[in-house]
């Protein structure tokens, strides 16, 4: 069996957020950029320490869970589920932050594959005030239908195929593990903050705002069009992560970074399916 979570999320995002004299991990604090190389060998790199019975089908999921992280750029909460929190008043002791259930996260039900992608639909958007999902509809809290990449070469612009092996490891774990209905992941975002930290040495938003550049930077190229994707509401949040890059007026844009690593690691996991 799995340990009980000692970390208390909770507190930690409470802190995060509330307590002015700790500064916010945030964008404009984390100074280096990795390409999806790198990214990809973090999560690759350690796992969770698991006993023999549970270790080949508990890392399958824990790498599983990461790619899609940073293939969706999804929030911890939005992907794995956790406490639901609303901003209320309360005599005398102002504004405080209390739970008010749960998100369920991303589920089998959100998800399907087909030869080419593997499509996630519905996605949740924990970040929505009652205010804006009574002005736009429940719809508001959802993301637009999206896709992950399973082949190269399936789009325009080719550093879609970056995708590619982060998409192989959620296949991996859809095809040899995953639930058949309910939750996708069978934790919540205090384990999933836990397994990203102790396989990556990096925290959960660090691992989100690297996936925000590289699809800032590289795919969406848009902040209407970025924000779209990541469920903002406001497109100028997404300005940020929408940059020019040296590489933006390259003939041959797999000069900007490795590419030559997409298709011997894709390869690499097909052979753990067989």
């Amino acid at each position: 069996m799995q340990k009980q979570c000692s970390f208390d999320f909770k507190a930690y995002i409470v802190k995060q957020e509330y307590d002015s004299t700790m500064q916010r991990r945030t964008v404009t604090t984390i100074k280096e950029t990795l390409e999806p190389k790198q990214i990809f060998q973090r999560i690759m790199a350690k796992e969770w320490p698991y006993s023999i019975a549970f270790q080949r089908n508990y890392g399958i999921r824990d790498r599983a869970g990461m790619a899609f992280a940073f293939a969706s750029v999804g929030r911890v909460t939005e992907i794995f589920g956790g406490f639901r929190y609303k901003r209320v008043y309360v005599d005398e002791l102002g504004w405080k932050e209390l739970e008010v259930g749960r998100h369920k996260g991303v589920t089998v039900e959100n998800v399907s594959v087909t030869d080419n992608f593997i499509f996630v639909q519905n996605m949740p958007v924990v970040k929505r005030s009652q205010k804006v999902i009574d002005k736009y509809g429940p719809q508001a809290a959802q993301r637009d239908k999206f896709a992950l990449p399973l082949k190269t070469g399936l789009y325009d612009n080719v550093f879609n195929d970056q995708l590619v092996p982060f998409s192989w490891l959620v296949l991996e774990y859809l095809l040899k593990c995953a639930p058949k209905e309910g939750k996708l992941f069978p934790y919540q975002d205090c384990r999933a903050w836990q397994i990203i930290k102790h396989c990556t040495g990096m925290f959960p938003n660090w691992f989100r705002a690297q996936a925000d550049r590289f699809y800032g930077w590289y795919v969406t190229r848009d902040s209407v069009k970025h924000s779209k994707f990541v469920g903002r509401v406001h497109a100028e949040s997404s300005m940020p992560y929408i940059r020019y890059t040296w590489s933006d007026d390259l003939k041959e844009k797999t000069m900007a970074m490795d590419f030559d690593w997409i298709e011997s690691t894709v390869e690499e996991i097909k052979e753990r399916l067989d």
